[in-house]
């Protein structure tokens, strides 16, 4: 039986080939504006396919639990929430001056080597607006508001992560995971599992459980990758460690005890697995489920 990981490997593939379609098409329409649309655009193309792709294969894995062949809808949901995915990762590169990104120099690095750090940050910025825009026309209408409530919360957690380095504040324990749901939980896990579910014509009360384990698991993929963002494998992960240490973001990982978090973790496991067997699916799909949150605690990038 598959894991959850080669199962959505098995959908990257589409998800990827979807977004090159998309891009492609866009790229020739910008044409005759100037050259720096389709140069944007050349470089989303690599960014946004060099990713694990999780939050788009998450929207299928959700949607194959009730509907059966993958429809131009699906993977258009699929491919707008990656394409806002890479819109995010853009900014959130160069609020952390992050230098590298899924391997490669990111955007605004990329950029800077035109002339100097100002057009770096600059044309990066327009990068990434430029990708909001474009995963908002690709993102069907039916799941629109949703999206956007939602990250309208991603953005004010954004803000509260950035506010924090600079002003000297100290969060609790409790901010923290406050911080950790809004800025990634919902918006990486709940979500697109919510997406799929709508899309695939779940009931509301099936659509509510997936929103709530998902909340659960993307806290466990927090943990980890603040673990990973100090002590990971830059060749594994992607990115250089010391990044989040050196901007002052506050983690639950600098809180606490090896043996306390360990417990902290253990809290939010027991509850998406408890979650997860509570539900009415079949046993393959609940055996990718609990993979999931396999993959969230124990992932090396």
């Amino acid at each position: 039986m598959q894991t959850i990981l080669e199962w959505l490997g098995t959908y990257k593939k589409s998800i990827d080939d979807h977004i090159i379609e998309f891009l492609s098409q866009k790229e020739k329409e910008l044409l005759c504006v100037n050259k720096w649309g389709p140069d944007a655009i050349g470089r989303l193309k690599k960014f946004t396919t060099s990713g694990k792709t999780t939050r788009g294969g998450l929207i299928v894995f959700a949607y194959r639990m009730f509907g059966t062949t993958v429809t131009k809808t699906v993977l258009d949901a699929a491919s707008a929430i990656e394409l806002l995915h890479s819109g995010l990762l853009i900014h959130d590169d160069i609020m952390d001056e992050g230098s590298i990104r899924r391997g490669y120099d990111a955007i605004h690095v990329q950029y800077q080597k035109l002339s100097n750090n100002r057009i770096g940050r600059d044309m990066a910025i327009c990068t990434g607006d430029l990708v909001f825009f474009l995963a908002f026309e690709l993102l069907p209408k039916d799941i629109a508001t949703f999206v956007f409530k939602e990250l309208s919360t991603v953005a004010s957690a954004q803000m509260q992560d950035a506010g924090v380095g600079h002003l000297d504040k100290h969060l609790t324990i409790e901010e923290i995971i406050s911080l950790y749901t809004y800025k990634t939980a919902r918006y990486s896990f709940s979500m697109p599992l919510t997406i799929g579910a709508i899309l695939g014509g779940a009931p509301t009360s099936v659509r509510k459980r997936f929103y709530d384990i998902g909340q659960n698991i993307g806290i466990l993929y927090q943990m980890r990758d603040d673990e990973l963002g100090l002590s990971g494998n830059p060749d594994i992960t992607g990115k250089p460690i010391g990044t989040d240490t050196k901007s002052g973001k506050q983690t639950v990982l600098s809180r606490l005890s090896k043996t306390a978090l360990t417990s902290f973790a253990a809290k939010y496991r027991t509850l998406a697995l408890s979650q997860i067997h509570a539900l009415s699916i079949d046993s393959a799909s609940r055996k990718k489920f609990l993979d999931l949150v396999d993959f969230a605690e124990q992932r090396s990038k």
